[in-house]
């Protein structure tokens, strides 16, 4: 008998111990193995960016988007994730990202972003918006259980951003977004810009 009560012991400490995938790859990370670093700039109106370095080598490019179905919303705002140079399709696991506005009640979401493999969707609130942009449908509820982190807005009303870093606990790969909110549609393309320079300005690709 003790030596059973020893057995089941020994069982339940060995599966409490084995690493949960979920809990080693923060919302945003990249899953691939061979990438070593992301830098992601979007908005609201379909605007983004992106830099990855895999292998040592780093590429850049635009992000293409579609809008369409998701999560229950008919037309969503879907950023596309890019091809590695290997071939391989950039990853990320399901997962959320909430971009959280103060408020007298404390903090609220503004803007969610949902992890979804290839794709990345962006949902925003459409309150206090000088004009409805792409992602001003509303924003859904992440399901019960699902992963999700949190990250302050900042900057004044109608021109704020916010910043989020995510880890692969596993690779060590750190992404890094750059959330873009709230921002007339004429000065899109000067964010476009800012964001490309922002790139240049993360040294850590330069190790």
């Amino acid at each position: 008998m003790k030596a059973n009560i020893l057995a089941l012991v020994v069982c339940g400490f060995l599966l409490a111990s084995v690493p949960v995938y979920a809990e080693t790859i923060d919302p945003g990370a990249p899953v691939n193995a061979n990438v070593q670093a992301l830098s992601i700039v979007i908005d609201e109106n379909g605007v983004g960016a992106y830099k990855v370095k895999t292998g040592g080598v780093t590429t850049s490019g635009k992000l293409t988007f579609t809008i369409g179905p998701a999560d229950g919303f008919p037309n969503v705002l879907i950023y596309n994730f890019p091809t590695l140079p290997d071939g391989s399709q950039l990853m990320t696991q399901d997962s959320w990202l909430q971009v959280l506005d103060a408020s007298p009640l404390g903090p609220t979401p503004g803007d969610t972003i949902h992890f979804h493999g290839a794709t990345l969707c962006f949902y925003s609130d459409s309150q206090n918006e000088p004009q409805a942009q792409f992602a001003d449908i509303g924003l859904p509820a992440p399901p019960p259980n699902a992963l999700v982190a949190t990250v302050p807005e900042i900057g004044p009303e109608s021109s704020n951003s916010a910043l989020y870093k995510a880890t692969n606990h596993t690779t060590g790969a750190v992404a890094t977004y750059l959330i873009i909110s709230d921002t007339p549609e004429p000065a899109t393309f000067l964010l476009a810009g800012l964001g490309l320079l922002a790139f240049t300005g993360i040294r850590r690709f330069a190790r």
